[in-house]
């Protein structure tokens, strides 16, 4: 039925479902476009998608908000998804806030993935996408140019990193109020990125390794949106940076002040 289809984009969302049948019979190898295919599933018998574990989706270049706001979902499995053709996955698993499980990422290639901005927005119960143990294969590129609040405040705890290539991409805010407690960034290109905000307020005391970062790494990525060693625990928590910079490790000896700001939700 689905063979020769190349477009699942859900221009409406599917709020109104109550259920969705095993979907592993679907042939999805020639599908390019699956934007907003689970966009905004709230029905609380809605916790997972049975059958969507083996899609073929080599073909794919469109994920932008496939589960986002799906408020009902706790788990999947994306694992074995190929992702290699992406071209944007912007506000994929956004808002999918009860999430607590999306299967390993740690193979997914975004290597021609040009905007991954609020990918994983405020999905705040996923604690772990990744292995620690398994360098990521993520390969973020030149190509991408918008990964502005990819993880901002999100529950997800640890994120390899490891030569990143964001010198021409906003990463403004791309950990803002996340609850990350470690980021591998060594080796990472910023080139002339917007930095601004990109580890700021985090709401765990965090390890941030960025040996080897080369460009021109604003100091306001840390505190562009307050001060970032915050008096008020609620708002953000003290941070250990490693750098080949002195002026990035003299981070570690600063006291701040946070001051909360009408930016801040």
């Amino acid at each position: 039925m689905f063979n020769f289809m190349t477009d699942f984009n859900g221009n409406t969302p599917p709020c109104a479902l109550t259920s969705i049948p095993d979907l592993s019979s679907w042939k999805t190898g020639h599908v390019q476009d699956m934007t907003n295919m689970f966009s905004g599933l709230d029905n609380p018998g809605l916790t997972t998608i049975n059958g969507i574990t083996d899609w073929d989706t080599s073909n794919v270049t469109k994920t932008n908000q496939m589960f986002a706001k799906s408020t009902s979902l706790k788990n999947l499995d994306l694992t074995k998804w190929r992702m290699n053709n992406v071209i944007t996955t912007n506000s994929m698993f956004y808002g999918a806030d009860h999430l607590t499980t999306v299967g390993n990422l740690t193979n997914w290639n975004l290597a021609n993935d040009t905007d991954t901005a609020w990918m994983f927005r405020q999905t705040t119960s996923l604690k772990q996408i990744g292995d620690r143990s398994t360098p990521w294969k993520w390969a973020l590129s030149t190509k991408n140019t918008n990964a502005g609040g990819m993880f901002s405040q999100s529950g997800i705890e640890y994120v390899d990193a490891r030569d990143w290539d964001l010198s021409h991409s906003n990463a403004s805010q791309l950990f803002f109020n996340s609850a990350v407690q470690f980021v591998d960034g060594r080796n990472m290109k910023l080139g002339n990125a917007n930095t601004t905000g990109m580890f700021a307020a985090l709401k765990k005391p965090a390890v941030i390794d960025l040996r080897g970062t080369k460009g021109n790494f604003k100091m306001d990525a840390f505190d562009g949106l307050g001060k970032f060693i915050n008096a008020n625990p609620a708002y953000s928590q003290p941070l250990v940076v490693l750098s080949d910079d002195p002026a990035v490790r003299a981070l570690n000896d600063a006291k701040y002040t946070y001051t909360k700001t009408s930016q801040q939700t």
